[in-house]
């Protein structure tokens, strides 16, 4: 019985890395970790959007009009998006905390990262320090949806936000077009500053 329950723990742990995992998805998923600064809030951002917002977009002069089933499409792809929570490990260079309160402790992250120079050692260690020496309520704090993407795979949205407590920030949705083997930006859908 334990061998049976075994077996069905690792088949449904493997059924949840594999989904929506194509590989356009990942290669779209690599677009927007990059995108994640030093400090990543764990909770994916969501996308909601309607048709307004599309039409506004296509009304404003972009280098490519959408046509309304596509429109359609976008829309359809931000009700499923993946909110898994972001982890440390998937990023090269960035902190994934739950609260703005949250103590880093720099050495500890910068063995995590293995960075062994102590040229960039002393960068990140400078950069980490900053954000925890700052006044809770000011820290900046990044926060990114995980892509959404068309069924058939050809277009794909990616959130991001930059907050502290001041106007100083803003964010944006993204959309990216699969052409010529690669994802392309097509342009911002919208922008907003605080």
């Amino acid at each position: 019985m334990k061998r049976y329950s075994l077996i069905l723990f690792v088949f449904y742990l493997l059924s949840l890395e594999s989904v929506g995992q194509s590989k356009r998805y990942n290669e779209l998923l690599e677009i927007a970790k990059g995108q994640s600064g030093l400090v990543l809030y764990a909770k994916p951002s969501t996308i909601r959007i309607n048709a307004w917002v599309l039409k506004r977009y296509n009304d404003h002069g972009t280098k490519s009009n959408l046509s309304d089933s596509l429109l359609n499409d976008l829309i359809k792809a931000t009700k499923n998006m993946d909110t898994t929570k972001w982890q440390t490990k998937e990023f090269k260079r960035t902190i994934v905390v739950y609260k703005k309160d949250t103590i880093l402790y720099a050495g500890k992250i910068l063995n995590l990262w293995k960075i062994d120079d102590k040229t960039e050692r002393k960068k990140y260690r400078r950069l980490i320090n900053k954000w925890t020496n700052t006044d809770k309520q000011e820290r900046s704090l990044n926060y990114l949806s995980r892509p959404a993407m068309t069924e058939n795979e050809e277009y794909g949205l990616i959130l991001t936000d930059l907050t502290t407590h001041g106007l100083c920030c803003g964010g944006e949705l993204t959309l990216y077009k699969y052409e010529s083997g690669q994802w392309k930006g097509v342009g911002v859908i919208y922008s907003w500053k605080y």
